[in-house]
């Protein structure tokens, strides 16, 4: 709208108000109230020097974080809804369960870009606390800690894969060598790979 507003808050708490827009307007996203309901609070930025938020959601695929896409940011300003962006993906797929560990996605992610390590090589400092956790591992050769983590990947079709998102990060003898790449947790394909 030519006035920049979508909508008057139902609200005061931004988070509830942002909530209840994407409820009423949940058609336009391809998602039931239940998904809605579902998607999870990542943040509720204030601006500087505002009284303006940006509340930022993702969605969840059974127990998995989406990886890429999957969120929604909303904007509330003096009681208005005001901007809406979105990578939600309209799927109630569920992803089947990983049959790779977190170390075999780490170690597939790492041969991608070029850096093959031996399974036995990896220490496992510790495993994540859930499937939105990191699993943090030492490895030879890299300056860093390595980090994966269990997510969901919506792709375009409405299918969603669970995947490894592995970073595989190392600066030894002073250059910068860092990717961070999606692994299937069942076939081991390397979906998606981004250099940092």
């Amino acid at each position: 709208p030519r006035d920049g507003v979508l909508a008057t808050a139902t609200s005061s708490n931004p988070v509830t108000a942002a909530r209840a827009w994407l409820d009423a307007n949940r058609a336009a996203f391809g998602l039931s109230a239940a998904q809605v309901d579902a998607l999870e609070l990542v943040n509720s930025q204030a601006f500087a020097r505002s009284t303006a938020r940006a509340v930022l959601f993702r969605q969840t695929f059974g127990r998995l974080s989406s990886a890429l896409d999957g969120q929604v940011t909303v904007g509330v300003a003096g009681g208005k809804i005001t901007y809406v962006s979105s990578s939600v993906v309209p799927s109630t797929q569920q992803p089947p369960a990983a049959e790779l560990t977190a170390v075999e996605g780490w170690l597939t992610a790492a041969r991608n870009v070029g850096r093959t390590v031996k399974a036995d090589d990896v220490d496992l400092l510790s495993t994540a606390s859930s499937a939105l956790g990191w699993n943090r591992m030492r490895v030879p050769g890299f300056a860093q800690e390595q980090l994966a983590r269990l997510r969901a990947l919506p792709l375009a079709n409405g299918t969603v894969r669970p995947v490894f998102e592995a970073n595989v990060v190392d600066t030894e003898g002073g250059t910068a060598f860092a990717y961070t790449l999606m692994v299937d947790a069942v076939t081991g394909k390397v979906l998606h790979r981004q250099n940092q």
